[in-house]
């Protein structure tokens, strides 16, 4: 039999193992996909965060404690740019809206140039949050890729009953460890959500994006734009390159 030719590199995971109820090594060490792993990939699902979850564990030749359908998002969406880096190189083609010459440009970037962000244990104060109109005492958690297919179902599915997108309720719930010390179920709390001020939910949202910015891949690449060289900011987005790259 032919043998499987592969690429093999290490990585450390942006939580630093730290981020979880039991902390763990965060090295993890990380295979290029084989053609089985692409047609996986490729095949039809309902639940498309467990399909890349599932497959980038079968591509980790680290075994890690938790599934990576568990991990943080930062360091699933870390190791998913690593699995491609791994199989296809970091070369990725971004298109982008210049504002300096009012033109739509191709540019290519760099998946190992975009900053990674560590976890610092100064960040465990940013996770309690003191809402200012109730005052309620809020004690936030990273979403996980098990809680973005749940809310894509659940929204789905209320739409469908309904006609009303409950997608922005679903997320922030999901962010929702406990209130005033008590657990909760984050998906059955959204009903509790929709009794709060706008204002709370609002500072709440932002206090979510400050968090999910701290700690991961920055989702804000730097280009220039080809056609005039002024360099713009782009929110990275994936396309069909991300895992189709065209092979000169």
């Amino acid at each position: 039999m032919e043998q499987i030719v592969t690429i093999e590199e290490e990585y450390t995971l942006p939580s630093k193992g730290l981020m979880y109820a039991k902390p763990f090594d965060p090295t993890v060490k990380l295979r290029s996909m084989t053609v089985a792993d692409e047609m996986r990939r490729l095949s039809q699902t309902k639940t498309p965060f467990k399909q890349m979850a599932d497959l980038i564990e079968s591509c980790l030749l680290t075994k890690l404690p938790i599934p990576v359908y568990d991990l943080n998002m930062c360091d699933y969406t870390f190791l998913l740019h690593k699995l491609r880096i791994t199989t296809y190189g970091s070369n990725y083609t971004l298109r982008a809206y210049c504002p300096h010459c009012d033109s739509v440009v191709s540019s290519e970037v760099n998946l190992e140039d975009i900053p990674v962000k560590m976890y610092d244990k100064s960040m465990k104060d940013d996770f309690t949050v003191t809402l200012p109109k109730s005052g309620k005492v809020i004690q936030l958690r990273l979403q996980t890729p098990r809680d973005c297919d749940t809310i894509a179902l659940k929204a789905k599915e209320h739409e469908e009953e309904t006609g009303e997108d409950i997608t922005p309720l679903l997320n922030v719930s999901s962010h929702i460890k406990s209130i005033d010390g008590t657990p909760l179920n984050s998906i059955l709390f959204m009903e509790e959500i929709k009794r709060w001020s706008a204002y709370d939910f609002t500072y709440l949202v932002q206090k979510i994006e400050n968090i999910e910015k701290k700690v991961g891949l920055d989702s804000i690449v730097k280009v220039e734009c080809p056609k005039c060289h002024n360099t713009i900011d782009v929110t990275f987005r994936y396309t069909e390159e991300f895992f189709r790259p065209h092979i000169d």
